[in-house]
Parts: C-alpha cells; sequence; structure tokens
C-alpha cells in the first residue's frame, strides 16, 4: 500500500512542485510504515530529495482491538 500527495501549499518561497509518496507493509496485524520520500524543486535551480527507509520492526504485545486487557483497574 502506499500514498501519494501533493502539498496543499508550498511549505516554501524556495521549493515548487513538492510530491511526497509513503509506503506502508502489513507486519503481523499492523500497517506499518516502510518508506517516506519527498522530491521538490527548487526556485534557484535543481532538486531536492530527501528518503526515510523503515525496517526491523518487532512486535512484542499487542491486545487486538474489541477486547479487553488483563491490566487491572485502578480507580
Amino acid at each position: 500500500m502506499h500514498i501519494e500527495a501533493v502539498p496543499a501549499k508550498n511549505p516554501s518561497f524556495w521549493t515548487k512542485e513538492t510530491r511526497i509518496e509513503q509506503a506502508y507493509a502489513k507486519v503481523g496485524n499492523f500497517w506499518l510504515p516502510t518508506s517516506n520520500r519527498s522530491s521538490s524543486a527548487i526556485r534557484l535551480g535543481g532538486h531536492a530529495y530527501f528518503t526515510i527507509d523503515y525496517q526491523d520492526y518487532q512486535i512484542t504485545a499487542a491486545t487486538p482491538l474489541g477486547t479487553t486487557s488483563n491490566v487491572a483497574d485502578h480507580r
């Protein structure tokens, strides 16, 4: 799964045509990000690129939604 987007408003006067792409993968019962990439055209010429890659997720414990956990009620 992935999302492709452009900002509603340029984040800076110096940038134009910014594009963002976020990718997700299912890890266990969860959809978690695998990458975040953006590119921008710079007004003075050239492009700027930014990439974040996520990896090595380890799910240690999770309670499915709609079930009660074993946490004691402290009132």
